[in-house]
């Protein structure tokens, strides 16, 4: 399970009896007190359960520890535990006890998004930016819809994100269907009571030169690109008006700040969804919501394997001449960035464009 909690703690020391095997004599803790002096105090007739299990007392009533009839310390024994962040170890050596006096909670970092739902598009494809922003996010805390055209895709990120130890659901969904949109907010209520950020992540890439380039295939990646886009930041806005905020995180792309060859249609489907961001950001201000852009460089994930043609990353142009840090990046890289947006941290942030490029458009 994701450790979404830090805390300090001051620890002190107890030497404990175990040679007197009929009465047992062993401290006890009240794990329930955690962020109080916790008292050590022994234990009382217990009878019938071996040390290997929980074997305590509760200190403040001096209830005796239930059932440790024999105390067999011979085998291995782990009564090491977490609770609220208070350590509990047994050291088999002496068999002292380490134990929390006082915890204190000193910081969230891993929990940026603890209580916050978030919906990311196109989270099948791995390696892709969406799995592994939904995976981030997750990790910091959220609970998760990931949606897809490819379900059995996404229903595997949910998995791997339940696995770790957060909550997910999949759904099959096509961003360009505008009734489905309807159907994927009604099941991210249904689930988790609202919405606070939305990913719209789900994009295609279909790279050719402007003269070989067919009117359906620009109207398609204008279709998935940028209309998906508009369509999934109008459902977004009417759920999170209902929770008076939220953050929506657009992906565009570098192919939408600078010209590159055999990307009519990408760029300008994602120019497009650049702008759209900034009039949206400054639209819905006022409901306290945020809408920001990120625009990726040459990140190597199965979108950019199946538009280059490549099997693996060494193909890809990445010398310092294009990319000044001369490698390409990696899915986390973008995931990261969205971390940031969709968090409370970037709460003065909106209608701004994040470019995670290695340099590329710098020059």
């Amino acid at each position: 399970m994701f450790n979404r909690t830090v805390y300090e703690c001051i620890y002190g020391v107890a030497v404990l009896d175990v040679t007197r095997k009929e009465d047992c004599t062993i401290c006890c803790i009240d794990f329930c007190q955690c962020l109080l002096p916790l008292v050590l105090v022994p234990a009382v007739n217990c009878n019938t359960r071996t040390c290997g299990q929980e074997c305590f007392c509760n200190a403040s009533t001096d209830t005796p520890a239930a059932a440790c009839d024999s105390c067999d310390f011979s085998g291995q024994i782990d009564l090491g535990r977490i609770v609220h962040g208070c350590h509990v170890v047994w050291r088999m050596a002496d068999f002292t006890l380490t134990y929390a006096i006082k915890c204190e909670f000193v910081g969230g970092f891993m929990s940026r998004l603890e209580g916050k739902v978030a919906l990311v598009t196109g989270a099948a494809s791995n390696p892709g930016l969406g799995r592994a922003t939904a995976l981030r996010l997750a990790e910091e805390g959220a609970k998760l819809v990931v949606t897809d055209v490819d379900v059995v895709g996404a229903e595997k990120c949910a998995e791997d994100i339940k696995a770790a130890g957060s909550e997910a659901i999949a759904l099959r969904q096509d961003v360009t269907d505008e009734a489905g949109w309807d159907d994927t907010m009604a099941a991210v209520v249904d689930a988790f009571g609202g919405l606070d950020v939305c990913v719209n992540n789900a994009g295609i890439a279909v790279l050719v030169p402007i003269e070989e380039m067919t009117l359906a295939q620009w109207n398609r990646q204008i279709e998935v690109n940028l209309t998906g886009v508009f369509l999934g930041c109008r459902a977004a806005i009417a759920e999170m008006k209902k929770r008076d905020g939220g953050s929506i995180i657009n992906l565009s792309s570098v192919a939408g700040i600078i010209g590159l060859p055999r990307c009519v249609s990408y760029s300008a489907a994602k120019g497009g969804v650049r702008i759209m961001s900034k009039s949206i950001a400054v639209e819905v201000a006022q409901y306290n919501i945020r809408c920001n852009s990120v625009h990726p460089g040459v990140i190597w994930t199965n979108m950019q394997a199946q538009a280059t043609g490549l099997n693996d990353p060494s193909g890809l142009q990445v010398s310092p001449a294009r990319i000044p840090l001369g490698r390409h990046g990696e899915p986390p890289d973008i995931a990261n960035c969205i971390l940031y947006l969709a968090s409370d941290e970037s709460n003065y942030v909106t209608g701004a464009e994040f470019v995670v490029d290695a340099g590329m458009t710098a020059q």
